[in-house]
């Protein structure tokens, strides 16, 4: 279930996601066609990662107005926001 997602990302380009029981999985669509069927319960970070609002612990600032997020689960990377979406992101997770 997209429910069971706490985030969606591209690594060699193959597409990969992580569910909150930390179970790792390829899939076979692309960034694209998984956000438009998401239903506003994830957000399109960057190219990259796509994030279940259900998984987010923390936003915080990070240098040149970028903001980084924190997971509730373990994530090999860190996620940052670029300066451009950070308003966008902010209205996503106020529910706006």
């Amino acid at each position: 279930k997209i429910c069971d997602i706490a985030i969606v990302y591209i690594e060699n380009k193959i597409t990969y996601f992580i569910t909150f029981t930390q179970s790792k999985h390829t899939v076979e669509k692309c960034l694209d066609d998984i956000e438009k069927i998401t239903n506003n319960q994830f957000f399109r970070v960057n190219r990259q990662q796509l994030i279940n609002k259900m998984a987010i612990k923390d936003t915080s600032q990070h240098f040149s107005r970028k903001m980084v997020i924190t997971l509730t689960i373990p994530f090999h990377e860190s996620i940052i926001i670029n300066k451009e979406k950070v308003a966008e992101y902010l209205d996503w997770l106020s529910g706006i």
